[in-house]
């Protein structure tokens, strides 16, 4: 229902970075991780600094076990966290999980 309803949105804005963000997290709670990351890619060309998307990105990477690119966006999202200051605490704890999956990743 909620991708229905932002593919309308995006049918009257193709040029919203919220639209593809939201739709993108619909999409990652579906489980459909490559869809989502096509969506946050595409809100970040729109909008680079949408943290939101940044940390969105990062977790589904994350959900693929794709753990390289993972901490990628979530080092550059963490870089930005005080323009979401909700997403702050998300972002450390997405990298503490990525920390324990694999020891050898840094901070």
């Amino acid at each position: 229902m909620a991708i229905k309803y932002y593919n309308k949105a995006l049918k009257l804005d193709a040029n919203s970075a919220g639209a593809y963000n939201n739709r993108g997290e619909a999409y990652l709670h579906k489980g459909k991780y490559d869809r989502a990351i096509k969506d946050f890619d595409q809100a970040l060309k729109l909008n680079p600094n949408l943290v939101e998307a940044m940390a969105n990105i990062g977790d589904a990477y994350l959900a693929k076990n794709d753990n390289k690119n993972a901490l990628k966006w979530f080092k550059e999202a963490r870089k930005r966290k005080d323009q979401l200051p909700n997403k702050g605490e998300k972002i450390l704890k997405s990298l503490e999980k990525l920390k324990h999956r694999d020891k050898t990743v840094g901070s």
